[in-house]
């Protein structure tokens, strides 16, 4: 019986080479005032792409509302309840390819809303 290598599952040696890699997770660099003035540029869409475009479903629209009335324990909390991983998906999501890249202030001057840069300040506070 012949074994089947698939070229999508990594071999041993890549894996051991990523062990200790922790390249991938995005740290937040977005102070309380940062994640303030980020959270007042929100536009709270009413279809909110953002929302949409998320896999875990995350109300993203209340979690940033939340954070812009300085209730970071209700934006922590809107958040865990979507998705229990939470933090550990603010620091790793693709959100550039996702959740920011259905923003409607993509276009804009000053570019779309940092998401995960909020999600992580509301878990990590």
């Amino acid at each position: 019986m012949a074994t089947i290598v698939s070229k999508d599952i990594p071999d041993i040696e890549t894996c051991k080479s990523k062990e200790k890699n922790f390249e991938d997770i995005k740290h937040t660099t977005l102070s309380e005032r940062g994640a303030l003035r980020e959270a007042a540029r929100c536009l709270k869409c009413v279809d909110a792409p953002c929302q949409k475009s998320c896999p875990t479903q995350l109300d993203i629209k209340s979690f940033i509302t939340s954070i812009a009335n300085k209730n970071y324990y209700g934006a922590a909390k809107a958040i865990f309840s979507d998705n229990p991983l939470g933090l550990t998906c603010g620091m790793v999501c693709p959100t550039s390819d996702l959740c920011v890249g259905g923003c409607n202030l993509y276009a804009s001057e000053e570019g779309p809303i940092n998401i995960g840069g909020l999600q992580q300040f509301a878990t990590e506070v």
